[in-house]
């Protein structure tokens, strides 16, 4: 994924000054702006989340906002949550699919880190 391609992903979503890192989850990617963040999925790489997130400017990224779709993400790759027995606390399937009208998330993925198969990207760190 290049660089401009991200940017131009959230520019009409998140507005500018995005800055993108690399998650230890190869395709995922942590974005914040000064006004949202979350998470930009490469559903090639995903497509269990095809179905979530928003659609951006590039048909394969989907945007995981972070007050109401990122912990969708986080539920299916808790691998990305630094301290996993802290998270607990909040990472409910309540809060999981609290702003949703029905429950087809949860039918999806029953259980957290439903998907155990992931190649890892590496060193978490700041592409733009």
């Amino acid at each position: 994924m290049l660089i401009r391609d991200l940017e131009y992903a959230t520019e009409n979503k998140w507005g500018s000054g995005i800055k993108v890192f690399k998650t230890k989850v190869k395709g995922i990617y942590d974005t914040t702006t000064a006004r949202h963040g979350g998470y930009l999925v490469d559903i090639n790489l995903h497509p269990e989340l095809s179905k979530y997130g928003a659609k951006t400017n590039i048909p394969n990224l989907r945007a995981f906002e972070e007050d109401y779709e990122a912990l969708k993400v986080l539920w299916v790759y808790p691998q990305l949550i630094n301290n996993i027995e802290e998270a607990k606390s909040w990472l409910t399937p309540e809060n999981v699919i609290r702003y949703e009208a029905d429950d087809r998330f949860l039918k999806d993925f029953p259980e957290m880190g439903y998907v155990n198969e992931i190649e890892e990207e590496g060193e978490v760190e700041e592409i733009i």
